[in-house]
């Protein structure tokens, strides 16, 4: 996935839509260099909701300047990738035992991904 990160952030901004709280994210930004890649973040701690909450995916149309017809979102966890498909989003459920799989589903949309 940090390949993919990399890869995608040659073409496209890329946000950061997340759950953890404000004591992780100190340490989550300064252990993986990813993170780096990130144009900007919603953190849920800020934001005063989680995922799969509606109000954060608003949150984060508005935030970003995002079109969510646009806007491919990936997330693990199910109830948050229907979300994300309920307020707009191309939205992708990614499993690590099936990276190819997200490969052609952003091939699919006709993301670039080198």
């Amino acid at each position: 996935m940090n390949d993919l990160v990399a890869q995608l952030r040659k073409h496209y901004p890329l946000y950061l839509l997340s759950n953890i709280g404000d004591i992780h994210t100190c340490y989550i930004k300064a252990k993986y260099p990813v993170f780096a890649a990130f144009s900007g973040a919603v953190y849920s701690y800020l934001a005063g909701c989680m995922k799969p909450d509606p109000a954060i995916f608003e949150m984060a149309i508005h935030d970003f300047g995002v079109n969510p017809a646009e806007t491919v979102y990936i997330d693990d966890l199910p109830a948050n990738v229907e979300s994300a498909a309920r307020a707009g989003f191309h939205a992708i459920a990614y499993d690590y035992k099936q990276h190819e799989r997200l490969l052609e589903q952003l091939a699919a949309l006709e993301v670039v991904v080198e």
